[in-house]
């Protein structure tokens, strides 16, 4: 009788000692992220240095991280970007990879200059136009986003 009353307290004593050395390991910085690297496929608004910083990832705990709340920042602040993964390297490393949305259709507007598709052409084809810089031409095309109403 005594030796299981004894065998008892020793089990629950040692469960309990296991128990508060996972609890105050896991509580400790050995699991503060220290390093993310960014891996970025065709994204074309934004750069590492940029995800990473609106990330807020680093110094965050990596047991007890919310990808979920991290994704959602980043698709909000960047809406080139359609995809976002965060692979947990331990014990302090995270990954953030992130993908790109493809433009459908990019909308070019002339400026000074006729904007036919013909023009164009007799542009490039001239001879006068393999002499002049391509850079002023160019220069006159402006690149605008087209919002919808």
């Amino acid at each position: 009788m005594r030796f299981r009353k004894r065998s008892k307290i020793i089990f629950l004593g040692v469960a309990l000692l296991l128990l508060v050395a996972a609890y105050l390991f896991i509580r400790s910085d050995f699991f503060i992220i220290k390093t993310a690297d960014v891996q970025t496929e065709k994204i074309g608004c934004t750069d590492a240095s940029q995800i990473k910083d609106s990330s807020k990832i680093l110094g965050k705990h990596l047991v007890f991280l919310n990808e979920t709340k991290i994704k959602n920042d980043i698709k909000t602040d960047f809406l080139c970007i359609k995809n976002v993964d965060i692979p947990r390297e331990f014990p302090n490393k995270a990954k953030i990879i992130v993908s790109g949305r493809e433009p459908a259709a990019v909308v070019v507007s002339y400026k000074d200059i006729e904007a036919t598709s013909s023009a164009d052409i007799e542009y490039i084809s001239t001879p006068s136009a393999r002499v002049k810089d391509t850079t002023s031409y160019l220069g006159e095309i402006e690149k605008e986003l087209v919002k919808f109403r």
